[in-house]
């Protein structure tokens, strides 16, 4: 089965009966909340472990080999050509580990945000479920512990693309910063057809036509 097919099951088997059981649980009662917040607390540290086991894979394989990295830059011309840096696969690793790590800690201050803020017990079971996952089906954690070799594994990774950068750059060529657009010329009016030529002409004539005067009818008067 494909991974998408795969991660498309897999999703709703953990969030909807996670989201149905907190709703019918009454968190205010007892100890509920610290044993709630002892459990995403438990899931907080277990994804750090995670995260610094992989760490650890990574330095014990100490790969040398160099691969072509493309260089990010925010403000480059798309149709030029992307400066690439070589770097080792130790160090390749290293980076996508410190992207992964930044993912996890994000969703750790948010989670926590919304439910100080808000109290929203979803958000927070949810994130204690999901994060581990997210980290086992990561490539890193496939390359490291699962030992696979699949062609999504090849580094450097390939990467969706950004909506986030798809709207920027649109905004740079709406405003004119962006000198990927060709220059268009203003477009020459097209000639027209025979039947819009004959359909003028007769518009013209019944338009230049003489006005026929109106005859007044006398006005019988009513006896």
């Amino acid at each position: 089965m494909d991974q998408l097919n795969l991660e498309s099951l897999i999703l709703p088997l953990i969030t909807i009966p996670t989201v149905l059981i907190t709703k019918s649980i009454d968190f205010e009662q007892g100890d509920r909340k610290f044993y709630l917040l002892a459990f995403w607390g438990a899931f907080q540290v277990l994804n750090l472990v995670l995260c610094l086991l992989i760490r650890r894979k990574i330095l014990q394989a100490n790969e040398q080999r160099t691969v072509s990295v493309p260089v990010f830059n925010l403000f480059s011309n798309p149709n030029q050509k992307k400066e690439k840096q070589f770097l080792s696969i130790k160090e390749y690793d290293l980076k996508e580990w410190q992207k992964s790590l930044l993912e996890v800690l994000t969703i750790f201050f948010v989670n926590l945000f919304v439910f100080v803020k808000f109290g929203g017990v979803s958000y927070l079971v949810l994130g204690a479920a999901l994060t581990p996952y997210r980290i086992f089906k990561s490539k890193l954690f496939r390359i490291h512990f699962l030992n696979q070799t699949a062609d999504d594994l090849v580094r450097p990774f390939k990467t969706q693309p950004n909506q986030l950068m798809k709207m920027f750059k649109g905004m740079k060529q709406e405003l004119g910063m962006s000198s990927t657009e060709p220059k268009r010329g203003k477009k020459k009016p097209k000639k027209p057809s025979e039947t819009q030529r004959a359909a003028l002409r007769i518009v013209q004539e019944t338009n230049s036509s003489p006005k026929q005067p109106k005859i007044k009818t006398p006005k019988t008067k009513k006896k």
